[in-house]
């Protein structure tokens, strides 16, 4: 009946699910980060209390220890200069070869995009389709959160500010009101660290081989692209089925399997760190 809190920065957290994991034999990689399940945002973090024996009080998931964390609030006063972006790659990497960002990397990461792009360039219609699913993905404005904001929030705002609120989701910022006062508003976006654009995580790369998901589908059996969109249960001219599939390395997205996950690499420049930006709008005098 009491909570309990662990307060961890970046680190902490890779050293958790990574760097402190006991071997273990059950475990598929070294890194509970290895995991589609991760880079998709369904997998979870949960700490275990013992109560008895020789480690009563003890905290631990999956047999990292966490009570070094617990009730550490003063970790949101330190303010540490080093990124960790490195370190977050080398756990979450299934392949040796991405750990690591370098003109090497970023040369073949080009060259898979450029390679899956010229393959879709030969289906005029389909590399059309998928202009158009991508540019609707970077410029779509989440529903579920405005039915957040408009559910718990909106109430307590005049017309004037729910209008300057929503002004400000056009330049791709996530709105956080505080829930004990309606004189600000907190705003924040991910961009990349190198040439500042929107780091969208609508956008998805293969979690195998890297290359960007073009919004389309691909026949199993010849290799035809198709619109993602494209009918359930619609076969190819050749009679194979159609499936979500990486266009450079053929891996097929199937029952929990996930192929396409959120971008590590910036659509834009390539590069691999990204960043959040702050700021605060003032909407009133209470």
């Amino acid at each position: 009946m009491e909570f309990h809190y662990f307060i961890m920065d970046v680190k902490d957290f890779i050293d958790v699910r990574y760097y402190k994991l006991p071997k273990s034999s059950r475990r598929k990689y070294d890194s509970l980060l290895m995991r589609g399940e991760w880079r998709w945002g369904t997998d979870r973090l949960h700490p275990r209390h013992f109560f008895k024996g020789e480690n009563a009080g003890k905290w631990e998931v999956e047999g990292a220890e966490l009570n070094e964390y617990e009730n550490k609030w003063d970790k949101f006063e330190t303010i540490k200069a080093s990124s960790y972006y490195i370190e977050c790659i080398k756990a979450t990497e299934i392949d040796e070869k991405w750990r690591n960002f370098d003109a090497e990397i970023l040369r073949e990461w080009r060259e898979n995009n450029e390679r899956a792009e010229r393959m879709l360039k030969q289906y005029p219609e389909t590399y059309e389709s998928s202009l158009k699913l991508l540019k609707e993905a970077v410029e779509e404005v989440s529903e579920e959160g405005e039915e957040g904001i408009l559910d718990a929030h909106l109430l307590r705002l005049n017309e004037e500010e729910a209008n300057k609120i929503f002004k400000e989701t056009a330049e791709r910022w996530e709105i956080f009101l505080p829930l004990g006062r309606t004189d600000h508003i907190l705003l924040f976006r991910p961009v990349c660290s190198k040439c500042g654009r929107y780091w969208n995580t609508a956008l998805k790369e293969c979690f195998y081989c890297k290359t960007k998901y073009f919004r389309v589908k691909i026949c199993e059996r010849c290799n035809k692209p198709f619109p993602e969109n494209v009918k359930p249960k619609q076969k190819c001219d050749c009679g194979g089925k159609i499936v979500k599939k990486c266009i450079n390395c053929g891996e097929v997205e199937k029952d929990r399997k996930r192929v396409f996950v959120p971008i590590t690499f910036c659509w834009y420049c390539g590069n691999r760190e990204n960043k959040f930006e702050f700021k605060r709008v003032k909407m009133r005098d209470e």
